[in-house]
């Protein structure tokens, strides 16, 4: 019997039925994170295709569910906090990984205070940590003319410096997708000289992204919202 792999039909933008086995996760409160979140990854089931290479990857239509976080800590966090929610919409019968759009190979989470002083004072005010691996996705939205419904967390920090008479204050900032436009948001400000720091919070939503495994084929459907393309996976 012949083989239809999912990777040979697709392009992106196509619509694929995909369902995470978990049904209920809970993110605790604490590490920037405001408070208790439900997310439920089993009811996520409409996806779209965000790459067709050797290996489809996959994001659903929009959001799947709104995250709050808070200051200095959430900034420090914000990697971490995504993959723990994200690696929740895996379906290891037809996935190989899960994580939030907009992260690369390399997850600078929990990096601790006495850590970011040491940067601040080493002087890198535009590109700490290099969380530049949102590029790749930003591209996608760019070169397909597709967009995401609502505006997503993307695990991606800098700081900013600003420069004043009386002092100099460093901007912590996380960034966020809108549309196909990325934005950063400030969560903290910092006095070079001063305690007087200030923190904010902020809510957006979170979007995953799902690698399929290599021989993920085509049961049926063609790829539109309305009949999407349904997987089968091969035997090696």
């Amino acid at each position: 019997m012949s083989r239809t792999y999912l990777r040979d039909v697709v392009k992106p933008g196509d619509f694929v039925e995909y369902f995470p086995t978990v049904e209920r996760f809970v993110l605790p409160e604490g590490l920037g994170v405001v408070k208790e979140h439900t997310f439920y990854p089993s009811e996520v089931k409409l996806w779209q295709v965000l790459t067709e290479k050797e290996n489809v990857e996959l994001i659903p239509t929009g959001s799947v569910g709104r995250l709050k976080v808070h200051g200095k800590e959430a900034y420090l966090n914000i990697g971490g906090i995504l993959r723990k929610v994200c690696r929740n919409y895996i379906n290891p019968d037809y996935a190989l990984s899960a994580t939030s759009l907009g992260a690369g190979l390399d997850e600078y989470d929990c990096l601790s205070f006495s850590e970011l002083e040491a940067e601040l004072e080493e002087g890198c005010p535009f590109y700490p940590f290099r969380d530049f691996a949102y590029v790749k996705d930003c591209s996608w939205f760019r070169e397909t003319g597709v967009s995401l419904n609502g505006i997503v967390w993307f695990p991606s920090r800098t700081i900013r410096e600003v420069k004043s008479e009386e002092e100099v204050r460093y901007f912590l900032m996380i960034r966020i997708l809108t549309g196909t436009t990325v934005v950063e948001r400030i969560m903290a400000e910092i006095p070079e000289n001063s305690e007087e720091k200030k923190e904010y919070t902020e809510e957006f939503g979170v979007c995953p992204n799902v690698m399929l495994a290599h021989n993920i084929g085509v049961a049926g459907g063609d790829g539109t919202k309305e009949n999407p393309y349904r997987l089968i996976r091969y035997p090696y």
